[in-house]
């Protein structure tokens, strides 16, 4: 799937098709993208750290499920899974429950006062769950929350068996860069995002200035010709400090995208 500002905005910004998020990784992922995906619309669920003390400290700072396995956050079920099991569950003990009235009654209409009246309505009370109550005390969350964006901010080194791994378990995937450690890797992760046959399943990069609005104007002014025919570019970037949330070569990175790198030669 390609994505485009355009997308994520349209995706984020229904209730319908909100994302349930698991994040792995504890430094960008807390102080960046567990506010920003938010503030997004999205829900962060789970995010995990191989240090289980500080999966726990984390999962209670920030009303998330802490895990310190990274492989069973990213099998967690997600969220359209689970609420489909439950309907299914429910149909399928009323439909049970409505057949074994219906043959007390045939086979011993005599009984029909007390089936009716006792039998039917405990059975069905018994039986059929009722939709999740809020618990009026705080209760710890279930053992495996809803994730259907696996986001990956782990060390470079851990970013390919990852980003397979929740391929594999049918997430959309959020890898951030740089994306792995060589051209082995890459190709590998290639591969794997290729074979995916569901034409909806979101598998990209985290190059996030991509879609910052100034980025996208400048980046539509080359490509539809507004500035003229353009042989070299040089891109300056003018932002505040921003070093201590890990971020670096935003103009590199910015900069080539915005001139269409495969097409105009770009001077940092």
């Amino acid at each position: 799937m390609i994505i485009t500002p355009s997308i994520i905005t349209q995706s984020v910004s229904s209730p319908q098709t909100s994302l349930k998020v698991g994040i792995l990784g504890t430094g960008w992922g807390v102080r960046v993208q567990v506010p920003q995906f938010r503030a997004a619309g999205l829900e962060v669920t789970a995010i995990f750290s191989r240090d289980p003390t500080r999966a726990a400290e984390l999962a209670q700072q920030h009303t998330l499920q802490g895990f310190s396995d990274d492989h069973a956050l990213i099998n967690s079920p997600d969220g359209t899974m689970m609420l489909f099991l439950w309907i299914l569950f429910n149909i399928a003990l009323s439909v049970g429950t409505i057949q074994w009235f219906s043959f007390c009654l045939i086979q011993c209409p005599i009984t029909h006062c007390i089936h009716v009246c006792i039998v039917f309505p405990c059975v069905s009370l018994v039986l059929l769950p009722s939709p999740p109550i809020p618990p009026i005390s705080p209760h710890p969350p279930p053992p495996f929350p809803p994730v259907d964006l696996v986001s990956i901010v782990t060390p470079p080194y851990l970013h390919c068996q990852q980003f397979k791994a929740a391929l594999a378990a049918g997430k959309h995937v959020l890898v951030d860069k740089p994306m792995c450690l060589n051209s082995t890797e890459a190709e590998e992760m290639l591969h794997a995002a290729t074979a995916v046959a569901d034409p909806q399943r979101v598998i990209m990069v985290d190059h996030e200035m991509r879609f910052a609005p100034a980025f996208v104007r400048a980046r539509d002014l080359v490509q539809s010709g507004a500035l003229g025919v353009l042989g070299m570019g040089s891109v300056q970037v003018v932002i505040p400090p921003i070093h201590r949330l890990g971020c670096g070569c935003v103009g590199v990175w910015g900069g080539r995208w915005v001139l269409c790198e495969d097409r105009i030669p770009c001077a940092m």
